[in-house]
């Protein structure tokens, strides 16, 4: 039976990625395998942002999410599976 996992590592630098290939490795090494439902996230420490810059990362972002959509190829995710996009609607101000 298919069963869905989770992988969590600490904060990583760049000077992690061998420790993160040698996990994606294992990881394949199970034979998992991933589909059209599988997601990936990345949590980006904002310490360095004050709220103006921070405003201008989002905004960059939601002017660029087709171009994104579309290099990702999940248009199909984005649009028609119930995941929405950024919500324009959305203020921030500082």
């Amino acid at each position: 039976a298919d069963r869905g996992c989770e992988v969590v590592t600490p904060i990583m630098t760049n000077d992690d990625m061998d420790m993160l290939v040698d996990v994606i490795r294992a990881v394949r090494g199970t034979g998992a395998t991933i589909d059209e439902s599988c997601g990936v996230h990345v949590h980006v420490d904002a310490a360095a942002f004050d709220g103006k810059a921070l405003a201008r990362l989002v905004k960059t972002v939601y002017s660029q999410e087709p171009l994104l959509v579309m290099a990702l190829g999940v248009k199909d995710r984005v649009e028609g599976r119930g995941v929405g996009g950024m919500n324009p609607s959305c203020s921030l101000q500082w």
